[in-house]
């Protein structure tokens, strides 16, 4: 019995990806829900000729309610139209809003339910309720969602989001997981000065970057006029415990232009994006990339893309990864305590 449960769960996987393969047009979106029905009736018809091969026993009749079970979950997970070009997808944190035309993020959702779990089992963790989360480059929302749901509704959470369609979902995602209590959201770029910039658009959300996108990561959107922020000028809390930075090569505008927070908050913590192509697309070097945070008295370790944990790597380990997120904080800040 657990070959053909198996064999099950790998026909659902193949079949979630097919579909995956549909959305990119219009009257994809609209079709999901008929191939996650035929999904579920195909999978009828395999529990049926199993039962005609073998003797229908009781542990073969619990194993089947199984089957089904995860049958159904899977494919109320995978994706529920909105209107013509929204997805709302289940995933670990909550229900996210999602462009049926972001696919990147579509595949990834819905094969995993998340997209950088390590990443938010590590916020999750090291977040306290009553705290102070400030994420930039919210993107979908799913750290926020889950900085949302750690701190509580005594804590806040900043959220900066500068794609203004992407923002429009991300505030949907706050309404429809009942945060809005204590979740802001800047329709804005983050940097070191306040001013009007142009946003390079991906072809995923995730991609969008205020440098110029290598061309097989740009859409034909081009680029869009965006605001972008300090966060000295924005932040007015009377504590920031954790700020994740996820901005595809803007990451040293961002602390520059957060020189007040950072020093009225020593034992700030953050978490922030290392990607070597995008070092290479902004000029920086990896050395001078880690000492514009070294140099501020923070010590890093590597946050494990998949569990969570923090390991120590070395500079020439980090240049073979294509991207990980570092945790900063200074030695004798509460955050290391927490961890242990």
């Amino acid at each position: 019995m657990a070959d053909d449960v198996n064999h099950v769960h790998f026909l659902l996987s193949q079949q979630n990806m097919a579909i995956l393969a549909r959305l990119d047009s219009r009257d994809g979106a609209a079709s999901v829900i008929q191939e996650l029905q035929w999904q579920v009736l195909a999978l009828q018809n395999s529990i049926r000729d199993m039962i005609v091969e073998r003797d229908r026993t009781p542990q073969l009749e619990r194993d089947l309610d199984i089957v089904k079970t995860y049958a159904l979950i899977g494919a109320r997970r995978a994706v529920v139209p909105i209107g013509t070009d929204t997805l709302m997808v289940r995933t670990a944190v909550g229900f996210v809003m999602c462009s049926a035309f972001d696919l990147g993020a579509l595949a990834t959702l819905v094969d995993t339910g998340d997209l950088e779990p390590g990443t938010r089992k590590f916020i999750e963790s090291v977040l306290r309720p009553g705290d102070t989360f400030v994420d930039v480059g919210a993107n979908l929302g799913l750290h926020t969602l889950a900085a949302a749901r750690t701190v509580g509704p005594t804590g806040r959470v900043v959220s900066f989001e500068p794609f203004e369609q992407t923002a429009t979902l991300l505030q949907s995602t706050i309404a429809i997981n009942g945060i809005a209590d204590r979740t802001t959201v800047h329709v804005a770029a983050v940097g070191a000065t306040s001013c009007t910039r142009e946003l390079f658009v991906g072809v995923n959300s995730g991609h969008h970057s205020l440098h110029r996108l290598e061309s097989h990561l740009a859409s034909p959107v081009g680029s869009v006029p965006v605001p972008t922020v300090r966060l000295d000028d924005v932040i007015v809390e009377a504590r920031v415990d954790v700020v994740k930075i996820d901005v595809e090569g803007a990451e040293l505008e961002v602390i520059k232009g957060a020189e007040r927070v950072l020093t009225e908050h020593p034992e700030i913590g953050m978490i922030v994006e290392f990607g070597p192509v995008h070092l290479t697309r902004t000029g920086e070097q990896p050395e001078a990339w880690l000492k514009s945070f070294t140099s501020l008295g923070l010590r890093w370790q590597v946050i494990d893309e998949h569990t969570g944990a923090l390991r120590t790597m070395t500079l020439a380990e980090l240049l073979t990864v294509e991207s990980v997120n570092l945790f900063f904080a200074a030695p004798d800040s509460k955050l290391w305590l927490r961890l242990q």
